[in-house]
């Protein structure tokens, strides 16, 4: 509704400043973010909050979680600021920078032999050892969607310890990693349930991410993000 006022009273073009996201992402069709007095990235509204390319994008579209890297090969970062390695996956990798994780997108983590957990939050691991299966809604409950997805061992995140911040619809839970001094950022829709010793990150939820967006780079909407 005030998105049909604003238009109603600008026929035109109009510019709109607002350190607001949710506003951003209600009213605005482009969004251009700047860092520092210059533009960091700037791109259709919706697709720079699903996937943006700078560290100032992710920052200020709302992921709490984001790390300089150290590439280590193999599709493999050690994310500097957590302490953690993660595998980003088996492309080229060696323009990023920086990594984000939403706090919406860590799945609880269970090794399972048998029955899979009916819930979409969990992810299971398979036995091979190297990769996971993410459960995922399908015809006749949740199935196994991805099922080899590279060295995943590495985004399975041994948690130490925690703090449960509980909301009327979700609970945050801050995670630290074991032997990390960081602090994760957690959103889990499964309130009141007892925290797992474990959570895991599918590489294709891993924001890729450079210092400063490239002038004339289109900015990214794929999912490997």
């Amino acid at each position: 509704m005030i998105k049909d006022l604003v238009r109603q009273r600008f026929r035109d073009a109009c510019i709109m400043v607002t350190h607001d996201r949710d506003e951003a992402y209600r009213l605005c069709d482009g969004l251009i973010i700047l860092d520092e007095g210059r533009i960091a990235e700037n791109g259709e509204t919706k697709a720079l909050f699903a996937a943006p390319c700078t560290y100032a994008g992710a920052r200020i579209t709302g992921c709490k979680n984001i790390s300089r890297v150290e590439h280590l090969g193999g599709g493999v970062v050690l994310a500097t600021d957590f302490g953690i390695r993660l595998f980003l996956g088996n492309d080229d990798i060696g323009d990023v920078e920086a990594i984000g994780i939403r706090a919406h997108d860590f799945k609880e983590y269970k090794e399972c032999t048998g029955a899979m957990p009916g819930d979409e939050d969990h992810a299971v691991r398979t036995p091979d050892d190297r990769s996971v299966a993410v459960l995922m809604p399908g015809e006749k409950g949740f199935v196994p969607a991805i099922t080899e997805i590279g060295p995943a061992k590495e985004n399975i995140i041994e948690i130490e310890r925690f703090e449960v911040i509980p909301s009327p619809f979700e609970d945050t839970v801050i995670v630290k990693p074991a032997g990390s001094p960081a602090q994760l950022w957690w959103k889990r829709k499964t309130r009141g349930l007892p925290v797992p010793d474990r959570v895991y990150i599918e590489p294709s939820e891993i924001m890729r991410l450079k210092k400063q967006h490239r002038q004339g780079e289109a900015n990214g909407t794929d999912s490997s993000r």
